[in-house]
Protein backbone atom coordinates (compact mmCIF):
# COMPACT_ATOMS: atom_id res chain seq x y z
CA UNK A 1 0.00 0.00 0.00
CA UNK A 2 2.78 2.40 0.94
CA UNK A 3 4.68 1.57 -2.27
CA UNK A 4 1.60 2.23 -4.40
CA UNK A 5 1.04 5.61 -2.78
CA UNK A 6 4.71 6.45 -3.17
CA UNK A 7 4.70 5.52 -6.86
CA UNK A 8 1.60 7.63 -7.48
CA UNK A 9 3.22 10.57 -5.71
CA UNK A 10 6.37 10.24 -7.80
CA UNK A 11 4.33 10.12 -11.02
CA UNK A 12 2.37 13.20 -9.93
CA UNK A 13 5.48 15.25 -9.17
CA UNK A 14 7.07 14.04 -12.42
CA UNK A 15 4.11 15.45 -14.39
CA UNK A 16 4.31 18.76 -12.49
CA UNK A 17 8.02 18.99 -13.22
CA UNK A 18 7.51 18.36 -16.95
CA UNK A 19 4.80 21.04 -17.14
CA UNK A 20 7.00 23.52 -15.25
CA UNK A 21 9.96 22.93 -17.58
CA UNK A 22 7.83 23.32 -20.71
CA UNK A 23 6.40 26.55 -19.28
CA UNK A 24 9.87 27.96 -18.69
CA UNK A 25 10.86 27.40 -22.28
CA UNK A 26 8.05 29.55 -23.61
CA UNK A 27 8.75 32.47 -21.31
CA UNK A 28 10.48 35.43 -23.02
CA UNK A 29 14.21 35.27 -22.41
CA UNK A 30 14.26 31.64 -21.18
CA UNK A 31 14.94 29.48 -24.19
CA UNK A 32 12.61 31.61 -26.32
CA UNK A 33 13.51 31.72 -30.01
CA UNK A 34 12.54 35.41 -29.99
CA UNK A 35 15.51 36.09 -27.73
CA UNK A 36 17.88 34.41 -30.18
CA UNK A 37 17.20 37.01 -32.87
CA UNK A 38 17.08 40.81 -33.05
CA UNK A 39 15.07 42.75 -35.60
CA UNK A 40 15.84 46.16 -37.09
CA UNK A 41 12.89 47.57 -35.15
CA UNK A 42 14.68 46.73 -31.90
CA UNK A 43 17.59 49.03 -32.76
CA UNK A 44 16.85 52.51 -31.32
CA UNK A 45 16.60 55.30 -33.90
CA UNK A 46 14.38 57.83 -32.10
CA UNK A 47 15.41 61.48 -31.88
CA UNK A 48 16.53 62.40 -28.37
CA UNK A 49 18.07 59.01 -27.57
CA UNK A 50 21.54 59.27 -26.05
CA UNK A 51 24.45 57.10 -25.01
CA UNK A 52 27.66 57.81 -23.07
CA UNK A 53 30.76 55.68 -23.65
CA UNK A 54 34.10 55.25 -21.92
CA UNK A 55 36.77 54.91 -24.62
CA UNK A 56 40.19 53.42 -23.94
CA UNK A 57 43.01 53.51 -26.51
CA UNK A 58 45.57 50.89 -25.49
CA UNK A 59 48.10 52.08 -28.09
CA UNK A 60 48.38 55.61 -26.68
CA UNK A 61 47.19 54.67 -23.20
CA UNK A 62 44.58 57.44 -23.33
CA UNK A 63 41.03 57.47 -21.94
CA UNK A 64 38.10 59.53 -23.15
CA UNK A 65 34.36 59.95 -22.69
CA UNK A 66 32.15 60.21 -25.77
CA UNK A 67 28.57 61.49 -25.66
CA UNK A 68 26.35 60.27 -28.50
CA UNK A 69 22.90 61.70 -29.21
CA UNK A 70 20.37 61.47 -32.03
CA UNK A 71 19.75 65.17 -32.62
CA UNK A 72 17.35 65.21 -35.56
CA UNK A 73 16.21 63.84 -38.89
CA UNK A 74 17.21 64.73 -42.43
CA UNK A 75 17.26 63.40 -45.97
CA UNK A 76 20.18 61.38 -47.26
CA UNK A 77 21.28 60.69 -50.83
CA UNK A 78 18.30 59.85 -53.03
CA UNK A 79 15.91 61.39 -50.53
CA UNK A 80 16.16 58.53 -48.03
CA UNK A 81 15.10 59.48 -44.49
CA UNK A 82 18.01 59.50 -42.06
CA UNK A 83 18.74 60.35 -38.44
CA UNK A 84 21.60 62.65 -37.41
CA UNK A 85 23.89 61.28 -34.70
CA UNK A 86 26.17 63.68 -32.85
CA UNK A 87 29.40 62.44 -31.23
CA UNK A 88 30.83 64.86 -28.66
CA UNK A 89 34.14 64.45 -26.86
CA UNK A 90 35.67 67.46 -25.09
CA UNK A 91 35.72 70.24 -27.69
CA UNK A 92 35.41 67.81 -30.61
CA UNK A 93 32.02 67.31 -32.28
CA UNK A 94 31.34 64.92 -35.16
CA UNK A 95 28.14 63.97 -36.95
CA UNK A 96 27.05 60.72 -38.56
CA UNK A 97 24.10 59.90 -40.77
CA UNK A 98 22.23 56.69 -39.98
CA UNK A 99 19.89 55.27 -42.62
CA UNK A 100 17.51 52.36 -42.23
CA UNK A 101 16.56 50.66 -45.46
CA UNK A 102 14.34 47.63 -44.87
CA UNK A 103 16.29 45.23 -42.68
CA UNK A 104 19.62 47.05 -43.03
CA UNK A 105 20.90 49.95 -40.92
CA UNK A 106 23.91 51.84 -42.29
CA UNK A 107 26.16 54.43 -40.62
CA UNK A 108 27.85 57.18 -42.71
CA UNK A 109 30.55 59.69 -41.71
CA UNK A 110 29.02 62.33 -43.99
CA UNK A 111 26.26 62.85 -46.56
CA UNK A 112 28.47 61.11 -49.12
CA UNK A 113 27.18 57.53 -49.76
CA UNK A 114 30.82 56.45 -50.08
CA UNK A 115 31.53 57.39 -46.45
CA UNK A 116 29.77 54.34 -44.98
CA UNK A 117 31.43 52.96 -41.85
CA UNK A 118 29.09 50.18 -40.74
CA UNK A 119 26.19 48.15 -42.04
CA UNK A 120 24.07 45.95 -39.78
CA UNK A 121 21.87 43.43 -41.57
CA UNK A 122 18.88 42.21 -39.54
CA UNK A 123 17.55 40.03 -38.12
CA UNK A 124 20.68 39.30 -36.13
CA UNK A 125 21.07 35.64 -35.21
CA UNK A 126 24.06 33.57 -34.18
CA UNK A 127 26.16 32.45 -37.13
CA UNK A 128 24.55 34.75 -39.69
CA UNK A 129 27.05 36.17 -42.19
CA UNK A 130 26.32 39.13 -44.46
CA UNK A 131 28.25 41.06 -47.09
CA UNK A 132 28.04 44.81 -46.55
CA UNK A 133 29.57 48.06 -47.68
CA UNK A 134 32.28 49.20 -47.15
CA UNK A 135 33.67 46.03 -48.76
CA UNK A 136 33.68 43.50 -45.97
CA UNK A 137 31.76 40.87 -44.09
CA UNK A 138 29.75 40.93 -40.87
CA UNK A 139 29.16 37.80 -38.82
CA UNK A 140 27.13 37.34 -35.65
CA UNK A 141 29.69 35.49 -33.53
CA UNK A 142 27.72 34.94 -30.38
CA UNK A 143 24.64 35.73 -28.28
CA UNK A 144 25.68 36.54 -24.73
CA UNK A 145 25.30 38.68 -21.64
CA UNK A 146 27.40 41.79 -22.28
CA UNK A 147 28.88 43.25 -19.10
CA UNK A 148 29.64 46.97 -19.21
CA UNK A 149 29.92 49.80 -16.64
CA UNK A 150 26.27 50.59 -17.46
CA UNK A 151 25.19 47.08 -16.45
CA UNK A 152 24.78 43.59 -17.87
CA UNK A 153 22.71 43.20 -21.03
CA UNK A 154 21.25 39.75 -21.64
CA UNK A 155 20.71 38.41 -25.15
CA UNK A 156 23.25 40.78 -26.72
CA UNK A 157 24.63 40.04 -30.19
CA UNK A 158 28.36 40.09 -30.87
CA UNK A 159 28.80 41.21 -34.50
CA UNK A 160 32.24 41.18 -36.07
CA UNK A 161 33.13 43.27 -39.12
CA UNK A 162 36.14 42.26 -41.21
CA UNK A 163 37.10 44.66 -44.02
CA UNK A 164 37.88 43.15 -47.42
CA UNK A 165 40.78 45.55 -47.89
CA UNK A 166 44.16 44.00 -48.58
CA UNK A 167 46.22 46.38 -46.46
CA UNK A 168 43.91 46.21 -43.40
CA UNK A 169 44.37 43.38 -40.91
CA UNK A 170 41.98 42.76 -38.03
CA UNK A 171 38.53 44.26 -37.62
CA UNK A 172 35.87 45.56 -35.28
CA UNK A 173 33.43 43.75 -33.00
CA UNK A 174 30.16 45.50 -32.12
CA UNK A 175 28.04 44.21 -29.24
CA UNK A 176 24.40 45.14 -29.80
CA UNK A 177 21.62 44.84 -27.22
CA UNK A 178 17.93 44.88 -28.25
CA UNK A 179 16.20 48.21 -27.49
CA UNK A 180 19.47 49.65 -26.14
CA UNK A 181 21.78 49.74 -29.18
CA UNK A 182 25.54 49.36 -29.27
CA UNK A 183 26.85 48.65 -25.78
CA UNK A 184 30.46 47.81 -26.63
CA UNK A 185 32.90 48.30 -29.52
CA UNK A 186 36.26 46.55 -29.73
CA UNK A 187 38.49 47.63 -32.62
CA UNK A 188 41.86 46.03 -33.41
CA UNK A 189 43.32 46.93 -36.82
CA UNK A 190 46.66 47.28 -38.55
CA UNK A 191 47.24 49.21 -41.78
CA UNK A 192 50.18 47.36 -43.35
CA UNK A 193 50.89 50.20 -45.82
CA UNK A 194 50.78 53.18 -43.45
CA UNK A 195 51.94 50.99 -40.53
CA UNK A 196 49.20 52.45 -38.38
CA UNK A 197 47.70 50.43 -35.54
CA UNK A 198 44.43 50.94 -33.70
CA UNK A 199 43.33 49.16 -30.55
CA UNK A 200 40.35 50.81 -28.88
CA UNK A 201 37.56 49.70 -26.58
CA UNK A 202 34.23 51.53 -26.18
CA UNK A 203 32.04 50.58 -23.22
CA UNK A 204 28.62 51.94 -22.39
CA UNK A 205 28.43 54.10 -19.25
CA UNK A 206 24.79 55.20 -19.46
CA UNK A 207 21.93 55.48 -21.93
CA UNK A 208 18.47 56.93 -22.38
CA UNK A 209 16.11 55.91 -25.19
CA UNK A 210 13.53 58.49 -26.22
CA UNK A 211 9.94 57.32 -26.71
Amino acid sequence: MFLNKGSALIRRWSRIFRVAVSFLFVLPGVGSSAMRTMTAGQFPLTVGSRWVYAVHDSISGSNDTVHVMIIGTTRFAGGKPATLWQYRSGTSVDTQYVVRSGDTIRFYRSSDPGSITLGLVFPLSKGRTSSVLPPGTTRVQNVLTAKTPAGAFRHSFEVSYRPAVRNLVGGTTYTVAPRVGIVRISRVTLDTIELRRERTLWQLLSWSIAR
